[in-house]
């Protein structure tokens, strides 16, 4: 009998040294041969014979891991990918992507479940906001704006549609999905859906940090402050 399948990690995960050592420890029970590949920001392919030498890896500018593959066998290939998956329009999908046979369910059942407990300790503090995509807000926009345009009438029995009202239509199409562009890269580095946190990428993950602190604070004590000068001017309107 032989079992091949599948298994997908969907929440946003944050990869330290000794989480990656702990999960494979653990594929070393069942599978043996284990080397690693990367791919790097600027579209290098790097390998590893083995995990010390992946860690040694300064992960720093241009040649930070954005892919990484664990391939290992025994009597058969198994592959673990941890990327970004897209396959839905709003945000992503997954973010590790592992191929597993067995000859038999026990095995199959243990290490799905082990692996997905290992990979629940990696999982990000800020997993949720994470999955967050401008995308659904400019659909909506773009929907509203179709109604308007097309369905409230212009005249009493007629609806008309101005060549000028078109074109401001495609313009604000074209700029909030611009802005939403810029918007939606600027909060994937603020809640990376996958952190490799080793070499230089632990001093850039403080920075990233510090910032998410900052700006959750800054909006806490924009509301108090909207909130405190509504009752102090409330008396006087």
């Amino acid at each position: 009998m032989q079992i091949k399948g599948n298994y997908k990690y969907k929440s946003a995960i944050i990869i330290t040294p000794e989480k990656l050592r702990e999960l494979d420890s653990f594929i070393t029970t069942y599978y043996s041969n284990t080397n690693y590949r990367a791919e790097t920001l600027n579209g290098n392919e790097v390998k590893f014979d083995d995990i010390d030498e992946l860690l040694n890896y300064d992960n720093s500018l241009k040649q930070k891991i954005k892919k990484l593959e664990l391939r290992c066998s025994y009597n058969y290939d198994a592959v673990m990918r941890f990327h970004i998956g897209v396959s839905v329009p709003f945000s992503f999908a997954y973010t590790v992507d592992i191929d597993y046979v067995f000859d038999n369910t026990k095995d199959k059942a243990h290490y799905v479940n082990t692996v997905n407990h290992i990979l629940d300790k990696m999982k990000a503090p800020y997993a949720m906001l994470s999955k967050f995509k401008t995308l659904q807000l400019w659909i909506l926009i773009c929907l509203l704006s179709l109604s308007l345009l097309f369905i409230l009438p212009r005249s009493e029995n007629k609806f008309e549609i101005a060549g000028t009202d078109v074109i401001t239509l495609i313009l604000f199409y074209v700029g909030t999905n611009f802005v939403g562009y810029l918007i939606d890269k600027s909060w994937a580095n603020l809640f990376p859906p996958i952190v490799y946190l080793w070499g230089e990428e632990i001093n850039n993950n403080i920075r990233t940090e510090e910032l998410r602190k900052n700006l959750f604070w800054g909006v806490i004590m924009s509301l108090i402050v909207g909130i405190v000068c509504f009752f102090i001017t409330k008396p006087f309107s």
